[in-house]
């Protein structure tokens, strides 16, 4: 996988959000996910990054949590 560079605007983004807030936006990617799914969508690139996503705001938001205490 390729390195990248942050994105200022996704970046400024999660900052300004709660960890509950990074978990309700996680929440909603896979629900997308699935719906796509059972549209009959299932290519493979749309699923990886849904789940990418997903996964990356689920770890801020634990990081932020354990910060947070």
């Amino acid at each position: 996988m390729l390195e990248q560079q942050p994105n200022p605007i996704e970046q400024t983004l999660v900052q300004s959000l709660s960890s509950e807030q990074m978990q309700l936006v996680a929440n909603w990617l896979e629900a997308e996910k699935l719906i796509r799914i059972k549209e009959g969508y299932r290519h493979s690139d749309l699923t990886w990054s849904l789940n990418w996503m997903a996964y990356k705001l689920r770890t801020l938001a634990q990081s932020q949590q354990a910060i947070d205490l």
